[in-house]
């Protein structure tokens, strides 16, 4: 479930505007737990709530990272904590998030708009938070049913994250102020979001394998403007605390997947240097087509969707695709793996 998160991670760094959109439709994913909003909390008649915030940090290799904090709890019972190191390079991200479960961890005050995050020892010894966050404004998002309020404000306190990586050392501090951007304090009470574009051309794919380095991509339009993003990531689980995980990962822009529709190949290209070098395909498998139709603004469109399960995923010797990070080395997918798969949706009118 990590590595599909940082897939749609991909997604909302490279195009900032739709953020919004891909949380509500793909839900909230911290530490291995899913919850989809409306679902999750209409369910169990408890609110979701969720925190984020930015700060920049210096690691010990000397350079600015951007830290960032997440978090997501149901009522006041389970959760999860998300704290991310973000290097913005030319055309991508290289990106370490630590996924850790929490309890209780997370609370909100509607009265006084003032929300808590506060691990005690949970998070012990990858990281420590105690932070406050203070509401300077609030918007109620758009619900068939049930409602969600969303609000801005200031967020500060201590966060400090041993990384257990060379070149990063432990970052923080007692006294953060997160001021990339504006924190946000979301609490969802069963809402169901009013229907968004469906009739979307879109393509996807992921190399299938469940340990070392996995390679997947998304390929779209969002916003009016292309969005091809590959994304190499490798999942490492700690010792402790218990469930926690370690993702790195590398995420570039790079050129649009093709799908050859009569030999059902499925290609996939990146360019000669940057975050991520290398090329593969997905072919075999068992392939599946279906066509339906979807409305939008009032119009009517055709809309197919190709996929092929099993797909033999392979890379032409020398040229694996590759992810070249600054604090977590040289990461090297495998040449080739027998349980890849792809999906293309092509939308024409009806």
């Amino acid at each position: 479930m990590s590595r599909l998160r940082g897939r749609w991670q991909a997604a909302r760094r490279l195009v900032a505007v739709p953020v919004m959109v891909v949380t509500m439709s793909s839900g909230v994913l911290v530490a291995g737990v899913t919850a989809a909003p409306g679902e999750a909390s209409a369910a169990t008649a408890k609110p979701l709530l969720s925190l984020t915030g930015s700060t920049a940090v210096e690691a010990t290799d000397g350079l600015s990272w951007i830290l960032e904090a997440g978090s997501f709890q149901i009522g006041s019972g389970k959760g999860g904590l998300n704290i991310s190191l973000v290097r913005k390079e030319k055309t991508g991200y290289e990106v370490h998030e630590w996924l850790l479960t929490t309890t209780s961890a997370l609370k909100f005050d509607s009265t006084t708009k003032t929300g808590t995050l506060n691990t005690g020892s949970q998070a012990s010894p990858v990281a420590a938070v105690n932070l406050t966050f203070k509401a300077t404004s609030t918007k109620m998002a758009s619900c068939t049913s049930g409602s969600d309020t969303l609000y801005k404000g200031t967020l500060r306190g201590k966060l400090t994250l041993v990384t257990g990586l060379a070149g990063g050392g432990t970052v923080g501090g007692t006294s953060l102020r997160f001021t990339m951007g504006t924190p946000t304090f979301a609490v969802d009470l069963g809402c169901n979001a009013r229907p968004t574009n469906n009739c979307v051309a879109v393509s996807y794919f992921d190399s299938g394998n469940a340990t070392g380095v996995s390679a997947g991509g998304v390929y779209t339009t969002l916003g009016g403007k292309p969005l091809d993003v590959i994304n190499l990531d490798r999942l490492t689980k700690l010792s402790a605390p218990k469930k926690a995980e370690r993702g790195d990962i590398a995420e570039q822009l790079v050129p649009p997947a093709t799908y050859n529709t009569k030999t059902k190949v499925y290609s996939v290209t990146t360019t000669t240097s940057g975050l991520v070098t290398g090329s593969a395909t997905l072919s075999g498998g068992t392939v599946n087509t279906s066509t339906q139709s979807c409305k939008y603004a009032g119009k009517t469109y055709s809309m197919t969707t190709t996929s092929g399960g099993a797909v033999r995923y392979a890379s032409p010797p020398g040229d694996a695709l590759t992810g070249h990070t600054v604090l977590a080395g040289t990461m090297t997918t495998r040449s080739s793996t027998k349980n890849g798969f792809y999906v293309v949706t092509t939308v024409k009118p009806g």
